[in-house]
């Protein structure tokens, strides 16, 4: 697999508002057809905020999957041990740490589906079209059970 590809890419960051080209990294150019533009937005930000760094060289595959497991962790340890009302109405101070680490874990996400070159939206859409397909509505409705896996 050769290197990425290196797409000019037109934002307005926050801090001060100048428009400016940044180099984004990945094999899908940010701004292909169907790619949210806030989720493009953001790939924008987090490939900026690794480059001016040069901790892209860190930006792995494998290390951001890392990272972005021990984020899923942090979330899930504010969650542990509540009963499922108490989940779903945090107190303020729980649900600021709660945001916090789903910003850490979409921060990651993104992060790792820009450097993949993966379209998150259509493969969460791709993903919902096939277990829409394995979960019919009549056989699975108020059940957990694991549906077999499709025929190929």
């Amino acid at each position: 697999m050769g290197s990425p590809s290196v797409v000019e890419f037109a934002v307005t960051l926050p801090e001060g508002g100048a428009r400016r080209l940044i180099p984004v990294s990945g094999s899908r150019p940010i701004g292909s057809p169907g790619v949210s533009i806030e989720l493009e937005r953001l790939a924008v930000r987090l490939s900026e905020f690794a480059r001016v760094r040069d901790w892209e060289r860190f930006h792995t595959p494998k290390n951001l999957a890392m990272a972005l497991s021990g984020e899923v962790g942090e979330l899930v340890a504010e969650l542990q041990w509540l009963t499922p009302d108490e989940s779903r109405d945090l107190d303020p101070a729980t649900l600021a740490r709660v945001r916090a680490e789903l910003g850490d874990v979409t921060a990651y996400l993104v992060r790792l589906a820009d450097v993949l070159g993966v379209d998150l939206v259509a493969e969460a859409n791709t993903r919902l079209d096939v277990n829409d397909r394995r979960y019919d509505p009549e056989r699975y409705r108020g059940s957990m059970r694991k549906a077999p896996p499709l025929d190929p």
